[in-house]
């Protein structure tokens, strides 16, 4: 049996590329939580953020917090290139303590206490709502195959039954 090299490295590269993905995406919708927040801080539900809000939501990640930001994100890169996957926790976990960063760079100055309670109120909000939401995608993929998987354990244990049996007549019985 000899190594497929190829195969070797398009994995590589693929799962590497697979994390980057993975991390950017996360990032960015940590960034855009924080950043709904933010905006709703600052000019309550009068103003809807537009298209141009949303894709631009990164940049506010650039504040005071970008040390523990960037130290954040090394961990979280050497965690997840050391496990085996990267799960619902890990996503969740950067999720939550990008937009946390952002809140923490742009709501502690507001000028009002009114804005910055409904600020952190809506921030609170969002990232239950998300973490629910990533809480009942991995329920949902954890369940989806527990029927068919219990299914499949009666079968084996009505076969391995089967094999174990031991037919009567080789206990030495008559069966006339």
């Amino acid at each position: 049996m000899q190594l497929d090299f190829e195969d070797i490295l398009s994995g590589a590269f693929g799962r590497i590329i697979a994390l980057f993905l993975f991390i950017v995406s996360a990032v960015w919708v940590g960034s855009l939580v924080g950043g709904i927040a933010w905006m709703v801080g600052r000019s309550g539900f009068s103003q809807l953020p537009s298209i141009f809000d949303l894709f631009m939501s990164p940049l506010l990640l650039i504040n005071l917090w970008i040390i523990p930001n960037v130290a954040l994100l090394a961990i979280m890169t050497s965690y997840l290139l050391v496990s085996d996957e990267s799960g619902h926790a890990a996503w969740g976990v950067i999720v939550g303590f990008e937009s946390l960063f952002v809140m923490l760079g742009w709501c502690l100055n507001f000028s009002g206490v009114k804005d910055t309670a409904l600020a952190w109120s809506c921030w609170l909000v969002l990232l239950v709502m998300l973490e629910t939401g990533i809480w009942l995608d991995r329920q949902m993929r954890t369940n989806r195959w527990a029927r068919e998987m219990a299914q499949l354990r009666a079968e084996n244990a009505m076969r391995i039954a089967q094999r174990t049996a031991v037919p009567a007549d080789q206990h030495g019985e008559d069966t006339d």
